[in-house]
C-alpha cells in the first residue's frame, strides 16, 4: 500500500511540473505601446483567443485573429503568412518580429487597465 502511495505521489508532482513548466501567465485585456501617451498603438487580447494589433493611426489596417502562448512567446496569427510574436515578461509584451515590420524590435507594450473594446474591425476604449 505504501509503494502505490509513492507510486501516485511521484506521478502527482511529475503531472504538475511538466504542466508548469514553460508557461507564461498571460493576462487577458490590453497592452499599450510603453511611451505612447495617446494608446494608438496597441495589443487587445480576449479571453476566446482573439486578438486586435492596432500600430498606430496612420494605418487603416488593424491585424485580428487568433492567438496562442508557446513557452514565453505570444503568437498572433493574423493570417496564414501574417504572425506576430511577443516575448512575455510578466505584464509586459516585448515585440520581436512580424509581418511588416512596421513596430520596432523591443518594443514593449505594458499591461493597462484602460480597457479597449474590440467592435468589428476596431476597438474603442471604453
Amino acid at each position: 500500500m505504501k509503494k502505490m502511495w509513492m507510486i501516485l505521489l511521484v506521478i502527482t508532482v511529475a503531472a504538475v511540473f511538466t504542466g508548469c513548466q514553460g508557461k507564461s501567465q498571460l493576462k487577458t485585456g490590453t497592452y499599450l505601446l510603453d511611451g505612447n501617451a495617446e494608446n494608438y498603438i496597441y495589443v487587445v487580447l480576449d479571453e476566446k483567443g482573439g486578438f486586435q494589433f492596432s500600430r498606430g493611426l496612420a494605418l487603416s489596417y488593424r491585424p485580428m485573429g487568433s492567438y496562442e502562448v508557446e513557452g514565453d512567446r505570444l503568437i498572433l496569427q493574423a493570417g496564414p503568412d501574417e504572425t506576430y510574436t511577443f516575448l512575455i515578461d510578466g505584464e509586459v509584451l516585448v515585440y520581436l518580429e512580424g509581418f511588416g515590420e512596421i513596430i520596432e524590435k523591443g518594443s514593449r507594450f505594458i499591461y493597462s487597465e484602460v480597457s479597449m473594446q474590440v467592435h468589428g474591425n476596431r476597438a474603442v476604449s471604453g
